[in-house]
């Protein structure tokens, strides 16, 4: 997968990139600086790039940045990665088509499983906003697979098996699950799942 990174920090690059390739071992990196070098970029990749986007550029600001860069590149999967986390923006640039929020002030790990949810198709939102925007966590198939695993009592290495991946595959997933159920254990998932209606069985 190609991912393109737009922030006019080399610093925030520099994380990002590390995180991208934690999850995304054979993905591909690309920077970009500005809107116009992003949107320049962006033409040159596949459709199903996947774009961390800063909303605080040298040419453009706001959910506006969102919004030039989706009318442009429409296919393109867009995460805001911004150092505003007001819940106003988060639901403005969910509502403009963004697949996920990911705050700068986020801890490495969580930012790494922010983009593991991404990559894999799902939307990240911070927990400490989701409440106010009215959101619920957004599972992809695999995490639902592990979610349901987990309430039967399997562990990370029962889980690799069962789903045929790798043991820190499994770790990734079961940690993403945590974070997008805002819990720090197997019981707490299954509790707080059990909440939200999700079938377990």
């Amino acid at each position: 997968m190609d991912v393109l990174i737009v922030d006019d920090h080399p610093l925030i690059h520099e994380t990002l990139g590390t995180a991208v390739r934690a999850v995304l071992p054979k993905g591909r990196v690309h920077d970009a600086f500005s809107l116009k070098e992003a949107l320049e970029k962006a033409g040159e990749l596949p459709d199903d790039s996947l774009v961390l986007l800063d909303l605080g550029l040298p040419d453009g600001n706001g959910i506006d940045v969102l919004r030039t860069f989706r009318k442009a590149h429409p296919r393109m999967r867009v995460t805001v990665v911004s150092a505003t986390e007001t819940s106003v923006l988060v639901a403005a640039a969910l509502k403009a088509g963004a697949a996920g929020y990911i705050p700068k002030t986020s801890q490495p790990d969580i930012i790494v499983a922010a983009l593991g949810v991404i990559a894999a198709g799902g939307t990240y939102i911070p927990q400490q906003v989701m409440a106010e925007v009215g959101a619920a966590p957004v599972f992809t198939v695999r995490q639902l697979e592990v979610l349901q695993l987990l309430a039967k009592g399997a562990s990370n290495r029962d889980i690799a098996r069962a789903l045929g991946i790798a043991d820190n595959t499994a770790k990734q997933h079961t940690h993403a699950v945590f974070q997008a159920l805002n819990v720090t254990s197997r019981s707490q998932a299954i509790v707080a799942a059990a909440r939200l209606g999700i079938d377990l069985s």
